[in-house]
């Protein structure tokens, strides 16, 4: 021990206890480091029909600036991009989600209170973040009383199929809306929206954070314009050393380590 002041003084660790676990992580790593999130595969490219003979998966790393919704991080598009690029332009198989580093899971950390969970600054934290496995969508007034709300705004982007609008619209500015889970998965937008109403923004944590992962991959693809057939089985298995067929990365670690502590990011730190 070289200093030590108050050591036998027990403490409340608080947020102020972020800067020591950046601070270690960077000391290990080095300020420079990145964290990479990749789609793998097994298999070659049909040159006639751009179709991918074999097995792919999306590898995950634990990068929270996964499609930050300031988009100031890597996005499943820019992999999308990448295998357009390659020549890719049909998908087969349904989402296989593996990280380099064990499970690709996202779990509640057992060492929160677990009164927190479901709350926006406890999500769940694992390899498999998106978002920092938070969704918001914003929703504004039908254009007369008694029309259907509008959701205008998801984030991240692509997740328009796992929520469902039955808010209506009613006279004057006061909105009641709620977010409910809805059966099978997803949300529910219910309640109601005046229509002189500002937009509204409800957000939650994502209980499935391969569902979100899915859909913003499946409208990634489609942007990118590859077709993805999820029920039709791939034609090669995947092997124990697949091949990187396209690659994004993190930030600095410098970098999200600021914004960690600024922002007083509870999944980021976990992640460090």
């Amino acid at each position: 021990m070289l200093w030590s002041y108050n050591a036998e003084a027990s403490l409340m660790p608080a947020s102020a206890v972020k800067l020591f676990t950046t601070g270690y992580a960077r000391s290990v790593l080095g300020g420079s480091a990145r964290r990479a999130t990749r789609l793998v595969g097994s298999g070659v490219v049909d040159p006639k029909t751009g179709e991918w003979l074999g097995n792919w998966a999306l590898e995950v790393n634990g990068d929270p600036s996964l499609e930050r919704a300031e988009g100031s991080g890597p996005t499943l598009y820019d992999l999308a991009l990448q295998l357009r690029d390659a020549g890719i332009r049909k998908l087969n198989g349904p989402l296989q989600v593996i990280s380099s580093d064990g499970p690709a899971d996202a779990v509640y950390p057992s060492v929160w209170s677990p009164r927190h969970m479901g709350r926006i600054f406890a999500p769940l934290v694992g390899p498999l973040m998106v978002h920092e496995n938070v969704v918001w969508f914003t929703v504004r007034p039908g254009r007369r009383v008694g029309q259907r709300a509008r959701l205008i705004e998801t984030a991240p982007s692509g997740i328009t199929s796992l929520v469902t609008v039955s808010a209506t619209t009613r006279h004057g500015r006061r909105s009641r809306l709620r977010l409910m889970p809805r059966r099978g998965g997803g949300w529910v937008v219910a309640g109601t929206i005046g229509v002189r109403a500002a937009p509204r923004r409800l957000s939650t944590t994502a209980r499935d954070p391969k569902a979100v992962a899915s859909a913003v991959w499946a409208a990634s693809l489609r942007k990118a314009g590859i077709s993805w057939r999820p029920s039709r089985k791939p034609k090669l298995p995947l092997d124990d050393t697949p091949r990187v067929l396209a690659e994004v990365v993190s930030p600095p670690l410098d970098s999200l380590a600021s914004e960690i502590n600024r922002r007083s990011l509870n999944a980021g730190a976990e992640l460090l």
